[in-house]
């Protein structure tokens, strides 16, 4: 399969997706942007659609749970470590 057919099967299922969100009151093109990631992956390598949607979820649920797992582990305080504007006990 060439690149072009693959760029027109991206194309073809970027419209299908964007379609329903097109509807929406607050859709942007910008909000688009989360699918370039598994697009361009799927142009340049050889993978399968599957594959492609397979690697873009484990990527984006590994960051997701790295970020709030430092979220969590960053607000750590000790009970007496104070901070101007805390209200104390």
């Amino acid at each position: 399969m060439t690149n072009l057919k693959k760029l027109r099967k991206v194309e073809n299922l970027i419209k299908i997706i964007s379609e329903p969100l097109a509807a929406s009151i607050d859709f942007q093109l910008d909000h688009l942007t989360t699918l370039t990631l598994p697009a361009v992956v799927f142009i340049i390598g050889k993978f399968e659609h599957l594959s492609v949607i397979k690697l873009w979820l484990v990527l984006v649920t590994v960051a997701s749970f790295l970020i709030g797992f430092i979220g969590k582990t960053s607000g750590y305080r000790h009970l007496k470590a104070h901070h101007e504007g805390d209200k104390l006990p």
